[in-house]
């Protein structure tokens, strides 16, 4: 009889445990494919507002920060390609990531293409 409670006992237990390790991974994967579609969505909100700045005849040559909210926490740079040492001056780079209001960031060059997306 000790043996039942004790074998019903083992078991609750490692299904107890399993289900939490599942929900652990499964909410790990969630995580990351969500930031995954952040990063996409990003980039190419990103290069949507840098096309409609160059129709505008807007001169990105001088690397503006095209949005300090492209989504939230991530902002839209210009810098040089390949990258020039005034790209890695604060006062260049967009206010938002900067001051930490922001944790990413998509660069693409005067031209929209993309330099890096972090």
């Amino acid at each position: 009889m000790k043996i039942n409670k004790l074998f019903f006992l083992i078991f609750f237990i490692f299904l107890f445990s399993g289900c939490q390790i599942v929900d652990r991974l499964t909410g790990i994967a969630a995580i990351e494919q969500k930031n995954s579609a952040d990063k996409q969505l990003a980039k190419i909100k990103c290069m949507e507002l840098c096309q409609n700045e160059i129709s505008n005849e807007k001169d990105l040559n001088q690397g503006p920060c095209l949005s300090n909210k492209i989504i939230p926490g991530w902002v839209c740079d210009i810098a040089h390609s390949p990258r020039d040492e005034m790209d890695n001056e604060p006062q260049n780079q967009c206010s938002a990531y900067r001051e930490n209001l922001a944790q990413h960031f998509v660069e693409l060059d005067g031209n929209c293409n993309l330099i890096k997306a972090d």
